[in-house]
């Protein structure tokens, strides 16, 4: 399926469809599975601070970064542009009682049309490999106060292997195939856009490296335990031991500041 990349309309649309049929199936559990306390380390922001602060999380999904966060005091504002995806943050939100402290809304990144510094941080999650940067990183960074921070957590195409792997095999001979049609890891000339943008205020790091792990989700999908341990282990070990190997992870933390 071929999908017009500089076309909001058709990415909203598409990526519309495609979430809505996600949350279409999503269950009961509405359970946060992810502690974002180290991705906020990364960016130098603590959990204490996270207290009465105003965040926009961007591209919502189903909600767990944004009731993770009002868990802990932030006022969130939660974004999307799947309308069956803001009923799993309503739902979510609901179950951990923090309903006042999120507040979900069908909208597009790219239309972000808050006033100017509106927000102490912007966030998102696995958000701007599905998006048009040129539209949406001027109003990110228009909407955060100065002093603010924003961060990203984010798939990377430094890595010429894995996106071998990614055009090529996945999908394939039985490997399994999590992207949409739509998304792309961020590639080098993204991160120096999206840098030009904060005035050069742009940081990347590598944690969780995350190498080899990605033949234990595609391929035996965590359902060997010894396999996982081992391939998680060989990262952990590049990580310390193979430093100029970091770049090549395929997922990365990108923190921004206004």
């Amino acid at each position: 399926m071929s999908i017009n990349r500089q076309s909001l309309e058709a990415r909203v649309s598409y990526e519309r469809e495609f979430f809505d049929k996600e949350a279409a199936t999503y269950g009961d559990d509405y359970s946060v599975h992810f502690n974002y306390e180290e991705a906020l380390k990364l960016a130098n922001i603590r959990v204490a601070d996270l207290k009465g602060m105003k965040v926009l999380d961007c591209g919502a999904g189903f909600g767990e970064l944004a009731v993770w966060l009002g868990t802990k005091g932030a006022h969130v504002t939660a974004i999307d542009v799947s309308p069956k995806c803001l009923e799993v943050i309503s739902k979510r939100a609901a179950h951990y009682g923090v309903s006042k402290n999120v507040t979900s809304r069908l909208l597009p990144i790219e239309q972000i049309d808050y006033e100017n510094a509106s927000f102490d941080m912007v966030a998102g999650v696995f958000i701007l490999h599905h998006v048009m940067l040129d539209k949406c990183m001027p109003q990110i960074h228009r909407v955060l106060r100065p002093g603010g921070k924003a961060f990203f957590l984010e798939t990377s195409a430094n890595s010429k292997l894995l996106m071998f792997c990614r055009t090529h095999v996945v999908g394939r001979f039985g490997i399994a195939k999590y992207q949409d049609e739509i998304e792309y890891p961020l590639t080098p000339r993204d991160i120096e856009y999206i840098g030009e943008v904060f005035d050069g205020r742009c940081k990347v790091h590598y944690l969780p490296f995350t190498f080899l792990r990605m033949i234990d989700s595609h391929v035996f999908r965590h359902k060997i335990r010894p396999i996982s341990w081992f391939l998680s282990t060989c990262d952990r070990l590049i990580y310390r031991y193979l430093p100029f190997m970091r770049q090549y992870s395929y997922f990365k933390t990108i923190e921004l500041s206004r």
